[in-house]
């Protein structure tokens, strides 16, 4: 009888041991996440509001049936206004490129990201230069460093690309 109690406490230690490692394994996973950054599959349909087109006259679309074609032009100074919820801001997706762009501000501080805010649709040959925000009161007055997360969407399908791209940003809240 002692050795079918022993080998049921043996039994029940591997199986919390088991246990443990399991739950030790899912906090290790779920707190290294950063950013709660969602990017659809597919772009919304909408182009931002704040996109202007621009006339480009040098600039062509000559890439092959396979392949595809991405630049950009931007200025890596962001200026914050917490009361308007907006942010000046240069980024233009050139009327050369192959695909549509959906941007995000975000901030990395402390191993963290703090997404600002976010476009809609920047196709080919438009630029913006204002960004709506979301909620800016956790975000202290100040100058931080982060990144203009840029999502490239196929501008026929609108099905998301295999590349991102992210351009290093001086931030500026005021």
């Amino acid at each position: 009888m002692a050795k079918k109690t022993k080998k049921k406490y043996v039994v029940i230690e591997a199986i919390l041991i088991v246990l443990i490692i399991a739950c030790i394994g899912c906090y290790i996973s779920f707190a290294s996440f950063k950013s709660s950054l969602f990017i659809p599959d597919y772009a919304p349909g909408t182009i931002d509001n704040n996109a202007i087109k621009e006339e480009e006259s040098d600039e062509n679309k000559t890439v092959s049936n396979t392949g595809g074609s991405v630049s950009l032009r931007f200025s890596d100074i962001v200026t914050v206004n917490k009361k308007e919820k907006k942010a000046k801001l240069f980024f233009k997706n050139p009327g050369s490129s192959t695909e549509n762009i959906i941007l995000y501000l975000i901030i990395r501080q402390n191993d963290k990201e703090i997404v600002l805010g976010s476009s809609d649709l920047i196709p080919a040959g438009y630029a913006i230069y204002e960004m709506k925000l979301d909620d800016l009161s956790s975000i202290p007055v100040g100058g931080y460093d982060g990144v203009l997360k840029s999502i490239y969407y196929n501008e026929k399908t609108n099905a998301r690309e295999i590349i991102d791209s992210e351009i290093n940003v001086k931030i500026e809240v005021q």
